[in-house]
């Protein structure tokens, strides 16, 4: 494959940081679901109370898992992410930037309907400032911010 003879910067790393959680955190979680539920059917909100406990029931389980690595490659042909190669063509725009917790990351806005916004870790030994020189000739640099999602996951320890 060309891909694979152009390739500038890659590295593994994993989506998020693991965090164990404790008995106490299931436990609160537990306890939060039960009460919005039992407020939703108390104000004959049934299909939200379901949706809360189905909801709980999914984070409960999202939270045992451990995450996968990522296997990131930058090449002259695009960003390929676990083997799926995004062009150039279908991203907007990058960012580069370092979070509240210290982690550096490569944000991309892409044309994909679903989660247009790919946040990715860049592990420390990697040099960012040739990375945004590489970058910078391919994608148009915008400034981008990670989804709330991903820094409200991130803030509780997903």
């Amino acid at each position: 494959m060309i891909h694979n003879e152009t390739i500038e910067f890659s590295w593994d790393t994993y989506e998020y940081e693991h965090r164990e959680k404790s008995t106490d955190w299931y436990w609160a979680l537990g306890i939060l679901v039960i009460v919005v539920a039992f407020i939703a059917f108390i104000n004959q909100n049934l299909l939200f109370g379901f949706l809360v406990l189905m909801g709980g029931f999914m984070v409960g389980l999202f939270a045992r898992q451990k995450n996968q690595p990522l296997s990131i490659e930058i090449s002259d042909y695009g960003v390929m992410i676990n083997n799926q190669l995004i062009n150039y063509a279908s991203i907007n725009g990058f960012w580069l930037y370092q979070n509240l917790l210290g982690t550096k990351k490569l944000i991309l806005k892409t044309t994909k309907n679903i989660s247009p916004i790919i946040s990715i870790p860049i592990p420390n030994d990697l040099p960012v400032v040739d990375l945004h020189t590489f970058l910078i000739k391919h994608i148009p640099e915008q400034e981008l911010q990670e989804s709330f999602v991903d820094l409200l996951s991130e803030k509780i320890g997903f």
